[in-house]
């Protein structure tokens, strides 16, 4: 349940994060002994700039950042656990219903541009790499990063490195020359990542991203006001936005997560009424349009997170009815085909599929999708 280790400052105190309590402030403070473990882990210093420069991995589930903050002396570092999600784990730790990761398979398959939003450390990248397994193996993903972070699940995805190009026209033409089936934007934080993922999406390639935001208002805040400053146009460009986020579950809902059991009367134990903080996709919106003069995007609220812990469908989907016009499908053959993903969905998490085994049924799927449910009901009457 740990997830990161950290300090603010040579002689402060080094603070884990919990999944659940959030940061703890230990007993052990930064030092220059544990200064030199981290500069043999081969990391070097960032100075004069106020982000992460350079990052080492040091295992395969491990991250390690070390960060310097410009016009002053004070160091500080980050090691970050990195847990390699599937769908089925977001499924399996509630983080999304099956209903909207079946929307978000289609949305991916269908190569509709995805923006995920979210507050820092609620799970963006996570998801994104989580949502990149919707693709067929049979496809090119090309992902752009200054710090490389997502470490796509996938055997034909190629890494561009943001800070090896002079600018991001370069970057953009080298991309395409690779013949990209989708391009994956580690994540939006600066002019010239923004204009990356936008050009890609303008290019006519299925666009992935993330950046930090909490509402479709702030989405507007940070890409169009300083010092990002996309025209509001742009936006319109966007299809699905899902909006993660920390929520905080009490009483049975808690209990039942932790195994514990509630009474007859309906009550449990003091100590399983403690509120758990979870992360939750709290909604998923999709752009409809812009409004020029509010300065504000029209979004189609689709799916909303609701407590005790349950996410409500909130109306009819521009995705879906774009998929139905594109393919000529009646909404009897496209309810089937959702039906049919979540059957999918299920089981998958009913075996515990792990990686190369979801890559294979994506390409089964894609394939003959009636072949493989039929592939399912013969093993679910083993």
């Amino acid at each position: 349940n740990v997830e990161e280790i950290s300090a603010a400052g040579m002689g402060k105190p080094i603070f884990v994060f919990h999944r659940k309590y959030g940061h703890i402030e230990t007993n052990l403070v930064f030092n220059d002994e544990i200064f030199s473990i981290l500069h043999k882990g081969k990391i070097k210093d960032a100075v004069g700039e106020v982000f992460e420069r350079e990052r080492a991995s040091v295992s395969s589930e491990t991250q390690v950042s070390a960060i310097m903050f410009a016009g002053t002396s004070q160091e500080a570092f980050t090691i970050r656990k990195r847990r390699e999600i599937t769908p089925v784990d977001l499924l399996s730790e509630g983080v999304f219903s099956v209903e909207m990761l079946a929307y978000l398979w289609m949305a991916v398959q269908h190569r509709f541009n995805i923006l995920i939003l979210g507050e820092p450390a609620s799970g963006k990248t996570s998801v994104l790499r989580a949502i990149s397994m919707f693709i067929p193996p049979n496809r090119r993903i090309v992902s752009v990063e200054g710090v490389r972070e997502l470490n796509l699940p996938h055997r034909n995805c190629i890494s561009l490195n943001v800070n090896a190009f002079d600018d991001e026209m370069e970057l953009l033409n080298t991309a395409m020359k690779m013949h990209p089936d989708y391009i994956f934007v580690g994540e939006i934080s600066s002019k010239k990542t923004a204009n990356i993922f936008f050009q890609s999406i303008f290019s006519g390639v299925a666009t992935l991203s993330t950046m930090n935001a909490i509402s479709a208002d702030a989405l507007v805040s940070r890409l169009v006001k300083s010092p990002l400053r996309m025209p509001l146009d742009f936006l319109r460009y966007l299809d699905v936005v899902p909006v993660q986020g920390f929520v905080e579950i009490h009483g049975d809902v808690a209990a039942t997560e932790k195994g514990g059991k509630a009474s007859e009367g309906g009550s449990v134990d003091a100590v399983e009424r403690k509120a758990s903080r979870v992360r939750r996709c709290t909604h998923l919106f999709e752009v409809v349009d812009v409004d020029y003069e509010k300065e504000e995007v029209v979004a189609n609220e689709l799916f909303l997170w609701q407590p005790p812990d349950e996410f409500a469908f909130k109306g009819e989907s521009k995705v879906f009815i774009e998929i139905m016009n594109g393919l000529e499908m009646s909404e009897e053959e496209l309810a089937e085909d959702f039906n049919r993903r979540i059957t999918v969905l299920e089981w998958m998490q009913r075996k515990k599929l792990r990686f190369d085994a979801i890559s294979g049924i994506m390409y089964e799927y894609e394939e003959n999708p009636e072949e493989l449910e039929r592939k399912i009901e013969r093993d679910e009457k083993k």
